[in-house]
């Protein structure tokens, strides 16, 4: 890393051993953990946070219904009764053939943060070694 990364992950707060382990892990690895931080390559982003999605049915059945009913081009009122039915897991099932399309709007309307950062929803992001890294609170 050069002066200026160093500069930037150092006012961000990491300690100089985090420092070394960020250098490290960022070699070769696009997504890894740090202390209490998440780094994800901007490069496989978009990969990750569709397998995590794909993961989760029911979780996908709990977006919005009016997201849900633009993506599967149904009726809004048909996902709110199957919401209403508790039927989560059936929804997140339909979705999976258009998790593609799911995942560029729901990162296009919310951001990186909101999926990745439970803590706060933030989405850092810094360049490590040439590459453009997001860095995410989990705690």
């Amino acid at each position: 890393m050069n002066r200026k990364e160093l500069k930037e992950l150092k006012d961000f707060g990491f300690e100089k051993d985090e420092l070394k382990e960020i250098y490290t892990e960022a070699q070769g690895n696009d997504n890894f953990e740090i202390g209490n931080y998440r780094f994800v390559s901007d490069d496989s982003i978009d990969k990750t946070q569709q397998d995590e999605l794909k993961d989760d049915l029911y979780m996908l059945g709990c977006f919005n219904a009016w997201f849900i009913a633009d993506i599967l081009e149904m009726d809004t009122e048909i996902i709110e009764t199957l919401q209403k039915s508790e039927a989560f897991e059936g929804i997140g099932k339909m979705l999976l053939p258009h998790i593609d399309e799911l995942q560029d709007k729901y990162s296009s309307m919310d951001g990186y943060g909101h999926h990745f950062a439970c803590y706060d929803g933030c989405d850092n992001e810094f360049d490590l070694n040439g590459e453009l890294y997001h860095c995410f609170r989990t705690n």
